[in-house]
């Protein structure tokens, strides 16, 4: 664009030169041959002037040329590279004589400049100025070439420039594109250095694929004095307005006003007043810069109004954002305070209003060739569920009967590789705190969460101070730096209502009660099998009052309902009295893990019907089940304190839990119960038998622990 604007500027200089050379004694039109002949040599293009070369002589030195066009290079589509209709200049005489420079008035008006590049990528523009006889000399320094810049410019002062019906069109013949500017009119009042005067400027520009028209005004009271290096703007008002394939399918207004001052010697500019405005959407505020060529600092302050995202994003022609909350969404505004400076950014003051939810906080990235990322965010209540999609009716799914998670698939993805490398590249250091939040029911307060990240380590700290009446903490860290990478998760689950938050996280309803659960594990590995593999620590549960879902003790203890009653009968439990599920006053337990298998022996649970103690374990990797429980009937009894307590009392029977963890095989030793009830009975005769021999008791003893009864 800057060879094309140049090309133009030679152009209307060179007629300039020629004809203002020649209207002071000469009819200028008896040269238009010889003006066009040396124009052909010095640029190597043809120029035809078929309008007439006017002159005046006193008290201005004017002239005006129409009808002049300047021929295209050779193999390219339009025959002329532009053509204008009409040019005029007027000069004052006596300023002259002062080394002042008076221009009274230019016009220009009916320019055409066809831009093209060949399908080998060389434009039209190029050659200008390599005329047939010229021959390339290397730059040598002279009196004309060699300017000093700290020469004073001459005074300069116009009546005004009227620029009208100018049309660009640019042509790639290799990407087969085309751009162009039509109708463009600009209007300069009346000017000179240091005093303000009026700008106008206004065109229309086209894209040909993908489809755009933009119509763009601007407008401004103007300040400039070269000298000392101070220019300004006052009252600037751009617009722009936009349409076509490539903006959608309505049309995009912008408008931007503000006061634009710069001043280039103290490294000062600033926009103040700044007003954007999109549609509904208004950011005001201001810009300013400091040593924006030695060292730049740049402070921004903007704010938004109060608008409507969903009708804003319609607006520039996007689809429409559906929520579960109807006027979610329609009550947003912003601000935010920023500098640049050093390479560094820094927000010093952000603020986000999202409807009833208010977002405040600071951050600064530092170095941003190599950022470094800190922030502090604080949230009041949010509910996130206002902003997710809506339900769909057709997506919903009719429960099973029994609500067990699925097994999971062999052929999972859990031995791909990790991306684990991208961690090596963060650092981060940020903290957000959350009043409230509730997502997909879920219902979460004084939420803080730290976040921290350099070199490939990262650390993750979470604790939540009300979550279903109890709390919750987590902390976890990730060592990407070795090879496999090393993992640590610490967490405590205190007095938190599990049932109710399993549900509500989209869990099946196996288990409710008040659970405080403690796990302190490390693991290592770049896949999900291998850290599975390599789990290594310590786990503790308790849950209190509560129930098992998935395990109904007193109701599916045998292959059939018989055997079952039979079982029960034996533990003397009524079996009418099966609930579906176990219910329990305590159940807990603590485990190892040793490289994915966890081992836990001390598993019990105490019930009004009945005690279990469980040992066995549980392969993660894997997800099986091993376990063995003996169960054994209770009696109760009331201790001085009013509490309850719960001893065994009868014989135990021994239940297996084995296979799939989702849904394992439940069998009762038979064997083992009738062989125990069958040893008891004749135990029962023997002692009867015994007692009437008149043995002693000690001998008694000694011989039924010799028949092992």
């Amino acid at each position: 664009m800057k060879k094309i604007l140049k090309f133009l500027f030679l152009t209307i200089s060179a007629l300039i030169l020629l004809v203002v050379g020649a209207v002071l004694f000469l009819d200028p039109n008896d040269f238009k041959g010889q003006i066009t002949e040396q124009f052909e040599k010095a640029t190597g293009r043809t120029m035809t002037i078929t309008g007439n070369l006017g002159r005046t002589l006193w008290p201005n030195i004017g002239f005006s040329i129409q009808g002049v066009s300047v021929g295209n290079a050779e193999g390219y589509t339009n025959d002329a590279f532009d053509e204008v209709e009409e040019l005029s200049l007027g000069l004052a005489i006596i300023p002259l004589f002062s080394k002042q420079l008076e221009v009274k008035a230019i016009k220009l008006s009916g320019v055409t400049i066809n831009a093209e590049k060949n399908k080998a990528g060389k434009g039209n523009w190029e050659n200008f100025g390599q005329g047939k006889t010229a021959e390339h000399t290397p730059d040598t320094p002279s009196e004309a070439t060699n300017t000093d810049s700290k020469d004073k410019i001459p005074d300069l002062s116009l009546d005004g420039v009227t620029l009208e019906r100018v049309n660009l069109k640019y042509t790639d013949h290799r990407a087969g594109q085309t751009y162009a500017i039509r109708d463009m009119s600009a209007k300069i009042g009346a000017f000179s250095f240091g005093k303000p005067f009026d700008f106008q400027l206004a065109l229309t520009a086209d894209n040909q694929e993908p489809e755009a028209t933009v119509k763009l005004t601007l407008s401004g009271v103007i300040t400039a004095d070269p000298n000392a290096q101070k220019f300004a703007i006052a009252d600037m008002k751009f617009t722009l307005n936009a349409s076509g394939k490539a903006v959608g399918p309505k049309p995009l207004s912008v408008a931007i006003a503000s006061d634009i001052s710069a001043d280039l010697k103290a490294q000062l500019a600033s926009l103040k007043a700044l007003r954007i405005t999109l549609g509904e959407l208004e950011f005001t505020g201001a810009i300013e810069a400091k040593q924006f060529i030695t060292n730049p600092q740049v402070n921004v302050s903007l704010a938004s109004n109060t608008f409507n995202l969903k009708e804003t994003l319609a607006a520039l022609g996007q689809a429409p954002i559906k929520t579960q909350l109807e006027t979610a969404l329609t009550q947003i505004s912003t601000a935010i305070n920023l500098t640049y400076s050093g390479n560094n950014l820094t927000v010093s003051k952000l603020e986000l209003k999202l409807d009833e939810t208010s977002i405040t906080g600071k951050a600064k990235v530092a170095n941003l060739n190599n950022p470094a990322i800190h922030f502090d965010l604080n949230v009041t209540d949010i509910n996130v569920d206002h902003y997710l999609p809506p339900h769909d009716p057709k997506a919903a799914t009719t429960k099973t009967p029994e609500a067990q998670p699925k097994m999971a698939n062999p052929s999972h993805s859990g031995s791909a590789e990790l991306p684990l490398d991208a961690l090596k590249a963060l650092n981060i250091d940020g903290k957000i705190a959350i009043n409230k939040v509730v997502v997909s029911k879920l219902i979460l307060s004084d939420i803080r969460t730290t976040v921290t990240a350099k070199n490939g380590k990262v650390t993750f700290h979470e604790s939540i101070g009300s979550v279903y009446q109890g709390s919750h903490s987590l902390d976890v860290t990730i060592d990407a730096r070795r090879k496999p990478a090393k993992f640590s998760v610490k967490e405590q689950i205190t007095n938190v209502e599990i049932g109710e938050l399993l549900v509500d996280l989209g869990n099946p309803d196996i288990i409710d009660g008040t659970s405080n659960i403690v796990a302190d594990v490390t693991a290592s590995g770049n896949t999900v099998d291998a850290i599975k593999r390599s789990l290594n620590g310590k786990v503790g549960f308790a849950f209190a009052e509560g129930s098992l879902k998935w395990l109904d003790v007193t109701g599916s203890l045998g292959a059939t309902p018989e055997i079952s009653a039979f079982v029960l009968k034996e533990l003397g439990i009524d079996p009418s009295t099966a609930t579906g599920s176990t219910d329990f006053t305590e159940l807990k337990g603590n485990g190892i893990l040793r490289n994915g298998i966890m081992t836990m022996n001390d598993l019990s649970l105490t019930s009004p019907k009945l005690g279990l103690k469980g040992t066995g374990t549980v392969n993660i990797p894997a997800e099986t089940l091993d376990y063995k429980l003996a169960i054994q009937q209770v009696k109760v009894v009331t201790l001085s304190n009013g509490r309850k307590d719960y001893k065994p009392k009868g014989r135990s029977i021994n239940l297996s839990l084995t296979g799939p963890l989702a849904n394992p095989n439940k069998n009762v030793d038979l064997v083992a119960m009738l062989k125990d009830k069958e040893v008891k009975k004749i135990t029962k005769k023997l002692d009867k038998k015994l007692d009437k021999l008149g043995v002693p008791k000690e001998a008694a003893d000694k011989l039924k622990n010799f028949l092992s009864f």
